[in-house]
Protein backbone atom coordinates (compact mmCIF):
# COMPACT_ATOMS: atom_id res chain seq x y z
CA UNK A 1 0.00 0.00 0.00
CA UNK A 2 1.46 3.13 -1.20
CA UNK A 3 0.21 7.02 -0.87
CA UNK A 4 -1.03 8.78 -3.83
CA UNK A 5 2.39 10.45 -3.80
CA UNK A 6 4.21 7.24 -3.95
CA UNK A 7 5.47 6.88 -0.85
CA UNK A 8 5.18 3.77 1.50
CA UNK A 9 2.62 3.97 4.15
CA UNK A 10 5.34 3.85 7.64
CA UNK A 11 4.16 0.66 9.95
CA UNK A 12 3.09 1.52 12.67
CA UNK A 13 4.98 2.02 16.37
CA UNK A 14 4.69 -1.03 17.96
CA UNK A 15 2.89 -1.02 21.29
CA UNK A 16 5.34 -2.17 24.26
CA UNK A 17 2.64 -4.50 25.72
CA UNK A 18 2.27 -6.20 22.36
CA UNK A 19 6.07 -6.62 22.08
CA UNK A 20 7.07 -9.72 23.92
CA UNK A 21 10.70 -8.74 23.86
CA UNK A 22 10.70 -5.09 25.10
CA UNK A 23 8.73 -6.15 28.00
CA UNK A 24 11.65 -8.63 28.84
CA UNK A 25 14.02 -6.03 28.87
CA UNK A 26 12.07 -3.66 30.69
CA UNK A 27 11.27 -6.10 33.28
CA UNK A 28 14.73 -7.49 33.65
CA UNK A 29 15.66 -3.26 33.86
CA UNK A 30 12.99 -3.04 36.73
CA UNK A 31 14.71 -6.29 38.65
CA UNK A 32 18.28 -4.49 38.37
CA UNK A 33 16.94 -1.79 40.74
CA UNK A 34 14.66 -3.85 42.44
CA UNK A 35 10.96 -3.21 41.41
CA UNK A 36 10.22 -7.13 41.82
CA UNK A 37 6.22 -6.58 41.65
CA UNK A 38 6.84 -4.52 38.38
CA UNK A 39 9.04 -7.08 36.99
CA UNK A 40 6.78 -9.31 37.51
CA UNK A 41 4.22 -8.22 35.60
CA UNK A 42 6.23 -7.38 32.75
CA UNK A 43 7.27 -11.30 32.70
CA UNK A 44 3.49 -12.21 32.75
CA UNK A 45 3.04 -10.15 29.91
CA UNK A 46 5.47 -11.55 27.62
CA UNK A 47 4.75 -14.66 28.35
CA UNK A 48 0.95 -13.96 27.63
CA UNK A 49 2.41 -13.34 24.33
CA UNK A 50 5.18 -15.91 23.98
CA UNK A 51 4.25 -19.13 25.99
CA UNK A 52 7.49 -20.28 25.34
CA UNK A 53 9.74 -17.44 25.80
CA UNK A 54 13.06 -18.77 27.55
CA UNK A 55 14.19 -15.05 28.55
CA UNK A 56 10.51 -14.25 30.21
CA UNK A 57 11.13 -17.18 32.18
CA UNK A 58 14.64 -16.74 32.68
CA UNK A 59 13.91 -12.76 34.29
CA UNK A 60 10.88 -14.60 35.98
CA UNK A 61 12.76 -17.20 37.54
CA UNK A 62 14.95 -14.62 39.14
CA UNK A 63 12.40 -12.32 40.19
CA UNK A 64 10.75 -15.00 42.00
CA UNK A 65 14.15 -15.97 43.68
CA UNK A 66 14.14 -12.52 44.76
CA UNK A 67 10.70 -12.67 45.95
CA UNK A 68 11.39 -15.94 47.68
CA UNK A 69 9.28 -17.74 45.61
CA UNK A 70 11.59 -20.57 45.53
CA UNK A 71 9.40 -23.21 44.07
CA UNK A 72 8.39 -21.02 41.18
CA UNK A 73 12.17 -20.30 40.74
CA UNK A 74 12.83 -23.76 40.20
CA UNK A 75 9.87 -24.61 37.70
CA UNK A 76 10.65 -21.29 35.88
CA UNK A 77 14.47 -22.56 35.30
CA UNK A 78 13.43 -26.35 34.99
CA UNK A 79 11.51 -24.78 31.39
CA UNK A 80 14.45 -22.95 30.37
CA UNK A 81 17.40 -25.41 31.03
CA UNK A 82 14.05 -28.02 29.04
CA UNK A 83 14.67 -25.31 26.44
CA UNK A 84 18.18 -23.90 26.23
CA UNK A 85 20.52 -26.44 28.21
CA UNK A 86 23.84 -24.47 28.40
CA UNK A 87 22.05 -21.54 29.83
CA UNK A 88 24.33 -20.70 32.72
CA UNK A 89 22.15 -18.39 34.35
CA UNK A 90 19.51 -20.76 34.54
CA UNK A 91 21.32 -23.38 36.46
CA UNK A 92 22.82 -20.62 38.83
CA UNK A 93 19.42 -19.25 40.10
CA UNK A 94 17.97 -22.93 39.68
CA UNK A 95 20.72 -23.86 42.52
CA UNK A 96 20.44 -20.84 44.23
CA UNK A 97 16.43 -21.82 44.79
CA UNK A 98 17.13 -25.29 45.34
CA UNK A 99 19.25 -23.85 48.43
CA UNK A 100 16.92 -22.29 49.61
CA UNK A 101 14.07 -24.87 49.60
CA UNK A 102 17.09 -27.03 51.68
CA UNK A 103 17.88 -28.97 48.58
CA UNK A 104 21.34 -29.14 49.19
CA UNK A 105 22.58 -31.71 47.21
CA UNK A 106 21.09 -30.94 43.89
CA UNK A 107 22.00 -26.77 44.45
CA UNK A 108 25.86 -28.44 45.07
CA UNK A 109 25.54 -29.67 41.41
CA UNK A 110 23.36 -26.63 39.78
CA UNK A 111 26.36 -24.68 40.90
CA UNK A 112 28.92 -26.66 39.72
CA UNK A 113 27.33 -26.94 36.28
CA UNK A 114 27.16 -23.23 35.74
CA UNK A 115 30.69 -22.75 37.22
CA UNK A 116 32.29 -25.22 35.26
CA UNK A 117 30.32 -23.50 31.59
CA UNK A 118 30.18 -20.12 32.63
CA UNK A 119 33.13 -17.61 34.18
CA UNK A 120 33.55 -18.11 38.09
CA UNK A 121 31.30 -15.91 39.46
CA UNK A 122 31.54 -14.25 43.32
CA UNK A 123 28.14 -14.53 44.04
CA UNK A 124 27.68 -18.58 42.30
CA UNK A 125 30.94 -19.43 44.45
CA UNK A 126 28.94 -18.38 47.27
CA UNK A 127 26.25 -20.14 46.39
CA UNK A 128 28.01 -23.45 46.27
CA UNK A 129 29.95 -22.54 49.77
CA UNK A 130 26.43 -22.35 51.56
CA UNK A 131 25.58 -25.87 50.09
CA UNK A 132 28.77 -27.24 51.11
CA UNK A 133 28.09 -25.68 54.34
CA UNK A 134 24.56 -27.06 55.02
CA UNK A 135 26.26 -30.75 53.89
CA UNK A 136 29.45 -30.22 56.53
CA UNK A 137 31.65 -29.88 54.15
CA UNK A 138 33.01 -26.87 55.87
CA UNK A 139 36.73 -26.72 54.10
CA UNK A 140 35.05 -26.92 50.99
CA UNK A 141 32.85 -24.27 52.09
CA UNK A 142 35.69 -22.07 53.00
CA UNK A 143 37.64 -22.73 49.49
CA UNK A 144 34.40 -21.25 47.86
CA UNK A 145 34.14 -18.20 49.65
CA UNK A 146 37.86 -17.57 49.52
CA UNK A 147 37.74 -18.43 45.75
CA UNK A 148 34.32 -15.91 45.61
CA UNK A 149 36.32 -13.16 48.26
CA UNK A 150 39.53 -12.55 45.18
CA UNK A 151 36.96 -12.48 42.42
CA UNK A 152 34.91 -9.91 44.60
CA UNK A 153 36.79 -8.53 48.02
CA UNK A 154 33.29 -6.96 49.13
CA UNK A 155 31.24 -10.00 48.48
CA UNK A 156 28.60 -10.39 51.31
CA UNK A 157 27.41 -13.39 50.57
CA UNK A 158 31.04 -15.40 50.94
CA UNK A 159 31.84 -12.98 53.85
CA UNK A 160 28.99 -14.46 55.95
CA UNK A 161 29.01 -18.23 54.86
CA UNK A 162 32.79 -18.04 55.79
CA UNK A 163 31.81 -16.73 59.11
CA UNK A 164 29.65 -19.62 59.75
CA UNK A 165 31.87 -22.24 58.24
CA UNK A 166 34.29 -20.97 60.58
CA UNK A 167 31.88 -20.64 63.79
CA UNK A 168 31.02 -24.64 62.52
CA UNK A 169 34.79 -25.06 63.10
CA UNK A 170 35.10 -22.87 66.78
CA UNK A 171 37.71 -20.38 64.96
CA UNK A 172 36.05 -17.69 66.65
CA UNK A 173 37.76 -14.42 66.37
CA UNK A 174 37.86 -15.35 62.61
CA UNK A 175 34.37 -15.93 62.37
CA UNK A 176 33.99 -12.58 64.12
CA UNK A 177 36.29 -10.79 61.58
CA UNK A 178 34.05 -12.33 58.50
CA UNK A 179 30.51 -11.74 59.78
CA UNK A 180 31.16 -8.17 60.92
CA UNK A 181 32.41 -7.42 57.47
CA UNK A 182 29.57 -9.01 56.22
CA UNK A 183 27.39 -7.26 58.16
CA UNK A 184 29.01 -3.78 57.49
CA UNK A 185 28.59 -4.66 53.61
CA UNK A 186 24.60 -5.82 53.97
CA UNK A 187 24.08 -2.66 56.15
CA UNK A 188 25.86 -0.08 53.70
CA UNK A 189 24.17 -2.27 50.36
CA UNK A 190 20.75 -1.74 52.37
CA UNK A 191 20.94 2.30 53.49
CA UNK A 192 22.41 2.83 49.79
CA UNK A 193 19.14 1.68 48.13
CA UNK A 194 17.27 3.45 50.77
CA UNK A 195 18.87 6.13 49.92
CA UNK A 196 18.08 5.75 46.16
CA UNK A 197 14.25 5.79 47.01
CA UNK A 198 14.43 1.88 45.81
CA UNK A 199 14.80 -1.58 47.34
CA UNK A 200 18.28 -3.22 47.47
CA UNK A 201 19.16 -4.03 43.63
CA UNK A 202 19.91 -7.45 44.09
CA UNK A 203 23.05 -8.95 42.95
CA UNK A 204 23.21 -13.16 42.09
CA UNK A 205 22.32 -13.75 45.47
CA UNK A 206 19.53 -12.63 47.86
CA UNK A 207 22.46 -12.49 50.52
CA UNK A 208 22.21 -8.55 50.68
CA UNK A 209 18.37 -8.87 51.93
CA UNK A 210 17.00 -8.17 55.34
CA UNK A 211 16.88 -12.16 56.00
CA UNK A 212 20.63 -12.43 55.14
CA UNK A 213 21.77 -9.30 57.10
CA UNK A 214 19.36 -10.99 60.37
CA UNK A 215 21.39 -14.19 59.92
CA UNK A 216 24.50 -12.79 60.03
CA UNK A 217 23.29 -10.57 63.26
CA UNK A 218 22.30 -13.96 64.71
CA UNK A 219 25.64 -15.65 63.79
CA UNK A 220 27.68 -12.94 64.91
CA UNK A 221 25.33 -12.93 68.45
CA UNK A 222 26.59 -17.27 68.98
CA UNK A 223 30.14 -15.80 68.59
CA UNK A 224 30.09 -13.41 71.02
CA UNK A 225 28.17 -15.30 73.69
CA UNK A 226 31.41 -17.80 73.13
CA UNK A 227 33.55 -15.00 73.68
CA UNK A 228 31.67 -14.13 77.09
CA UNK A 229 30.59 -10.54 75.08
CA UNK A 230 26.86 -11.11 75.91
CA UNK A 231 25.88 -7.12 75.62
CA UNK A 232 26.82 -7.15 72.22
CA UNK A 233 25.20 -10.48 71.62
CA UNK A 234 22.25 -9.31 73.06
CA UNK A 235 22.49 -6.03 70.93
CA UNK A 236 23.15 -8.03 67.61
CA UNK A 237 19.90 -10.32 68.75
CA UNK A 238 17.76 -7.66 68.78
CA UNK A 239 18.38 -5.60 65.96
CA UNK A 240 18.05 -9.12 63.78
CA UNK A 241 14.36 -9.42 65.45
CA UNK A 242 13.73 -5.46 63.99
CA UNK A 243 14.63 -6.61 60.83
CA UNK A 244 12.94 -10.33 60.11
CA UNK A 245 9.90 -11.91 61.82
CA UNK A 246 10.33 -15.49 59.87
CA UNK A 247 9.88 -18.49 62.53
CA UNK A 248 13.39 -20.16 62.16
CA UNK A 249 15.32 -16.61 62.06
CA UNK A 250 12.92 -15.99 65.17
CA UNK A 251 13.21 -18.74 66.67
CA UNK A 252 17.18 -18.91 66.63
CA UNK A 253 18.00 -15.28 67.50
CA UNK A 254 15.49 -15.47 70.68
CA UNK A 255 17.49 -18.33 71.43
CA UNK A 256 20.59 -16.84 71.12
CA UNK A 257 19.55 -13.91 72.69
CA UNK A 258 18.29 -16.22 75.84
CA UNK A 259 21.28 -17.78 76.27
CA UNK A 260 23.16 -14.61 76.27
CA UNK A 261 20.35 -13.01 78.77
CA UNK A 262 20.96 -16.17 81.46
CA UNK A 263 25.00 -15.89 81.35
CA UNK A 264 24.72 -12.07 82.16
CA UNK A 265 22.36 -12.26 85.07
CA UNK A 266 18.79 -11.57 83.45
CA UNK A 267 16.93 -14.74 84.19
CA UNK A 268 13.59 -13.26 83.41
CA UNK A 269 14.60 -12.30 80.24
CA UNK A 270 16.26 -15.40 78.85
CA UNK A 271 13.08 -17.45 80.45
CA UNK A 272 10.99 -14.91 78.27
CA UNK A 273 13.23 -15.34 75.49
CA UNK A 274 13.18 -18.78 75.42
CA UNK A 275 9.77 -19.32 75.45
CA UNK A 276 9.52 -17.65 72.66
CA UNK A 277 11.70 -19.42 70.95
CA UNK A 278 10.29 -22.66 72.07
CA UNK A 279 6.57 -21.57 70.90
CA UNK A 280 8.49 -21.48 67.24
CA UNK A 281 10.96 -24.70 67.57
CA UNK A 282 9.87 -26.89 70.26
CA UNK A 283 12.20 -29.58 69.46
CA UNK A 284 15.03 -27.41 70.46
CA UNK A 285 16.92 -29.33 73.34
CA UNK A 286 19.22 -26.70 74.13
CA UNK A 287 16.95 -23.64 74.47
CA UNK A 288 15.16 -26.47 76.39
CA UNK A 289 17.68 -26.75 79.13
CA UNK A 290 18.62 -23.40 78.93
CA UNK A 291 15.21 -22.32 79.81
CA UNK A 292 15.63 -25.08 82.75
CA UNK A 293 18.42 -23.02 83.88
CA UNK A 294 16.57 -20.01 83.94
CA UNK A 295 13.88 -21.29 85.56
CA UNK A 296 16.16 -23.14 88.46
CA UNK A 297 17.58 -19.82 89.02
CA UNK A 298 14.14 -18.30 89.50
CA UNK A 299 13.66 -21.08 91.86
CA UNK A 300 11.36 -22.70 89.51
CA UNK A 301 12.24 -25.71 90.13
CA UNK A 302 9.80 -28.16 89.38
CA UNK A 303 9.81 -26.09 85.60
CA UNK A 304 13.41 -26.54 85.30
CA UNK A 305 12.82 -30.81 85.73
CA UNK A 306 10.22 -30.74 83.31
CA UNK A 307 12.14 -28.80 80.73
CA UNK A 308 15.77 -30.47 80.96
CA UNK A 309 13.16 -34.06 81.31
CA UNK A 310 12.06 -32.76 77.97
CA UNK A 311 15.37 -31.75 76.79
CA UNK A 312 17.26 -35.31 77.18
CA UNK A 313 14.07 -37.01 75.19
CA UNK A 314 14.76 -35.24 72.63
CA UNK A 315 18.63 -35.41 72.73
CA UNK A 316 20.03 -37.89 75.23
CA UNK A 317 23.65 -37.10 75.44
CA UNK A 318 22.73 -33.24 76.64
CA UNK A 319 25.47 -33.04 79.31
CA UNK A 320 24.22 -29.04 79.90
CA UNK A 321 20.38 -30.59 80.04
CA UNK A 322 21.92 -33.54 82.55
CA UNK A 323 23.69 -31.60 84.61
CA UNK A 324 20.64 -28.34 85.09
CA UNK A 325 18.40 -31.70 86.18
CA UNK A 326 20.19 -33.02 88.47
CA UNK A 327 20.67 -29.66 90.52
CA UNK A 328 16.89 -29.43 90.00
CA UNK A 329 16.57 -32.35 92.08
CA UNK A 330 18.98 -32.08 94.60
CA UNK A 331 17.25 -28.99 95.62
CA UNK A 332 13.85 -30.08 95.25
CA UNK A 333 14.99 -33.37 97.79
CA UNK A 334 16.44 -30.45 99.95
CA UNK A 335 13.71 -28.35 100.30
Amino acid sequence: VALESGEPLQAPPRSLESDSLALVVRAEAYLRVGLLEKALQDCEQALSLDPEGAQALMVRGEVHLRMGHFAEAVQDCDLVVDREPSCVSAHAVRGEARLRLGRAEEALMDCDWALAHGRRAAAVLAVRGEAHRHLGSLREAICDCEEALRENAACAEALGVRGQARLDLGDMEAALADLSRAIEVGRSHIAGAATAGMLPAPSSSTATSLTFLARWLVARAEVQVTLHNYAEAIQDCSEALSLQNSAPEVALARAVRGEANLLSGNWEAALADCDEALSREPADAYTLAVRGQANLLLGNREEAVRDTDEALDICPKLEYAARVRDRAWSQLRQA
